[in-house]
């Protein structure tokens, strides 16, 4: 099938509508787009049900010639991927408000030749219709979670299969993103198994949030009460790799539905109290981006950039080491035990991991507060 032949049949399958913030396409459809990015070298670090998950959550935006495909205010949340038209990336050059030159022009997916993926910068970028397109923005922190969750559980897979197995299946990783990740895996191992038997009641509407849940098997339903009608309406479906009852972190902890099992199956608990008691002052050392200008300006530090090949068309902070966090394990020994370095990624994700690697084998490591996205210095271009 030809770009144009494969743009046309996104086209198509993605005019349908949308609810909650998800596509709602035919089910088929996601499955064929998930396939064709996971080929990709961009993406395919991460598992199918992953890249589904991504494809799934993703927003669609159609923009006229000429108009702005992402602007200041989510231009560094979104990777940008051209389903049908042409949008031209244009770099303003520093120093020079009306100096603008043509960057790059993304075009439809390929499937010879892979898809362009784009964080963009709007400091110095910005992405313009330069025919009407349609256009998938991703989201760039999930996609780094992932990336991140992948590494730090990839060691498992023959030590701990079975919890290799839970944690490659997960698609919903929001909570367990947040956790240090020198603390996740003794987060992880103390959830226990429950088996739920289907129709039985897991969470109850009202009733303070006491544990965090994983789908292993089965499925589950959430249900909210209205009022109006006096009857519970079906709010969202829970499968293998979601979880819910993230009221756990909200200082009002009370569930705002209640949520049922439709099939039998396997939930992985967390006790709110186990979360608590391993995570609380377990965060890992950051520094501002001031404070690190200050070091690699005496010399006090290195920075080192983490990010993936995702980020060929992103901007770098000057003199950065790029080491990709999927080829860390293998390239660290290149590293100086006796200097300090400075993790960077986008925005933080990955950084938080490669800090804890270069940890455990006794390396000086620290993140950069808020990555390149957070820089307020000078950038560079590859």
């Amino acid at each position: 099938m030809t770009s144009d032949g494969i743009a046309e049949s996104m086209t198509v399958a993605l005019r349908g509508s949308r609810q909650h913030g998800h596509i709602a396409t035919a089910d088929t459809f996601r499955h064929r787009l998930a396939l064709r990015l996971h080929m990709t070298r961009q993406l395919g670090p991460l598992t199918l049900d992953q890249v589904s998950y991504l494809v799934e959550r993703a927003g669609i935006r159609d923009c006229r010639a000429g108009e702005t495909v992402l602007d200041s205010r989510d231009a560094a949340r979104y990777h940008l991927l051209v389903l049908q038209g042409e949008v031209e990336v244009r770099r303003r050059r520093r120093g020079n408000s009306d100096a603008i030159s043509r960057y790059v022009t993304l075009r439809p997916i390929d499937v010879m030749g892979g898809f362009a993926l784009l964080n963009v910068v709007t400091r110095e970028l910005r992405a313009q219709a330069s025919t009407d397109c349609r256009c998938l923005l991703i989201d760039a922190d999930l996609v780094d979670a992932f990336l991140g969750w992948n590494e730090q559980f990839s060691q498992l897979r023959h030590t701990k299969p079975a919890l290799w197995r839970w944690a490659s299946a997960m698609r919903d990783i929001s909570l367990f993103s947040r956790i240090p990740p020198h603390r996740l895996e003794a987060v992880v191992r103390c959830m226990s198994i429950r088996v739920v038997e289907a129709g039985a009641t897991v969470v109850r509407a009202g009733q303070a949030a006491e544990h965090y849940f994983t789908v292993e098997t089965g499925e589950a339903e959430a249900w909210r009460y209205d009022p109006v009608t006096d009857s519970e309406a079906l709010v969202a479906r829970f499968a293998a790799g979601d979880a819910f009852g993230g009221e756990i972190l909200m200082p009002d902890d009370r569930s705002a539905t209640t949520v049922r099992m439709a099939r039998t199956g396997r939930l992985r608990v967390l006790a709110k109290s186990d979360l608590e008691a391993r995570v609380t002052g377990a965060l890992q050392p950051e520094l501002p981006a001031t404070q690190v200008r200050a070091m690699l300006e005496t010399g006090a530090a290195r920075l080192l950039d983490c990010r993936s090949g995702l980020a060929v068309l992103e901007p770098r902070i000057p003199g950065a080491i790029g080491m990709p966090l999927e080829r860390l394990r293998w390239d660290m020994h290149d590293l100086d035990h006796d200097t300090h370095y400075i993790i960077c990624c986008r925005a933080g994700h990955l950084a938080r991991v490669a800090a804890f690697l270069l940890q455990q084998r006794h390396y000086r490591a620290t993140v950069l507060t808020g990555g390149v996205n957070a820089w307020p210095y000078g950038l560079e271009w590859s």
